[in-house]
C-alpha cells in the first residue's frame, strides 16, 4: 500500500531511512520507515514486551512518557506525506497524543489468514499466534483513534480492483492525481505479481467468533465497496 501510494506521488520523506531494499518475502521491499520503527520498539521494550508479545495499553501508555520528546522530534524532523510501521497500530494513542500534525491514517486490512500465513511463513509462529496478533493490532488500532480521518482499504479488493481502489483511496485523501498515473500504477502492481491469491469470506469458517466480527465490521467500512463489482 505504501509503495503505492508513493508511486502516485507521495513523499515518504528524506529524513528518515526508509526501508525499501528487496526482502526474501516482499521483492518491492517493505517502506517502513526507520524512525518511526526505532522509536517503536523503544516503547514496547520499556513496556515489557515487543511486536509479538504485545504489552498491555496501560503499560505502553506509561512508558511512551518517557519518550515524548522522541515523538515531537520526529515529527519535526518528518519531512514527508506518509510514513509505515505496522507497530504504530499499536503504540497509535501516543502519536496521536505526542504528533498534532498527524491528521490522517490508512488502514490496510489484510484477511485473517492472510496474516497467519505469512508470520508463519516468515517467523514460523503457529496459526493461533497470528490470529491472536491480527486481532490485537487491529482491535489496538480502532479503538485508539480518536482525533484522525482512517481510510480503510480492503487488501483483497485492491488486488481485484487495483485502479478503482487506489482511486477511492486518493479522493478520500483529497490527494489530486492523474488518471493516466493511476492507471499505470494499478497496472504496474498487478504486473508485479504483487495482487496475491485473495480470501473470500468461505475463508472465515473455522476462525474464532471475534475475529470474524471483527473482520467483518472493518471489511464493511472500506473504501470502494460494492462499488467496484
Amino acid at each position: 500500500m505504501t509503495g503505492l501510494l508513493r508511486a502516485c506521488g507521495f513523499s515518504l520523506g528524506t529524513h528518515h531511512q526508509v526501508l525499501d531494499a528487496p526482502g526474501e518475502h516482499n521483492a518491492m521491499g517493505h517502506f517502513e520507515n526507520a524512525g518511526a520503527l526505532m522509536l517503536n520498539q523503544l516503547v514496547l521494550h520499556t513496556a515489557g514486551g515487543n511486536w509479538i508479545r504485545v504489552p498491555e495499553m496501560e503499560q505502553i501508555m506509561r512508558a511512551g512518557v518517557e519518550y515524548e520528546g522522541y515523538f515531537k522530534g520526529f515529527e519535526r524532523a518528518f519531512n514527508g506525506d506518509i510514513f509505515k510501521d505496522p507497530r504504530t497500530m499499536i503504540t497509535w494513542p501516543l502519536w496521536e497524543k505526542y504528533c498534532a500534525s498527524l491528521d490522517r491514517a490508512v488502514l490496510c486490512l489484510r484477511h485473517p489468514r492472510a496474516v497467519t500465513q505469512s508470520l508463519n511463513r516468515r517467523h514460523n509462529l503457529p496459526e493461533q499466534v497470528g490470529l491472536s496478533l491480527w486481532y490485537t493490532y487491529n482491535l489496538r488500532f480502532i479503538e485508539a483513534v480518536k482525533r484522525v480521518h482512517v481510510s480503510v482499504v480492503d487488501y483483497d479488493q485492491l488486488c481485484a480492483y487495483p485502479r478503482e481502489v487506489l482511486t477511492a483511496l486518493l479522493t478520500d485523501l483529497s490527494y489530486p492525481c492523474l488518471a493516466s498515473v493511476v492507471e499505470k500504477v494499478s497496472h504496474d502492481f498487478v504486473r508485479r505479481g504483487l495482487n496475491h491469491t485473495p480470501f473470500d469470506e468461505s475463508m472465515l469458517d473455522g476462525l474464532p467468533e471475534p475475529v470474524v466480527v471483527l473482520y467483518s465490521q472493518v471489511k464493511s467500512a472500506a473504501l470502494c465497496g460494492m462499488a467496484c463489482i
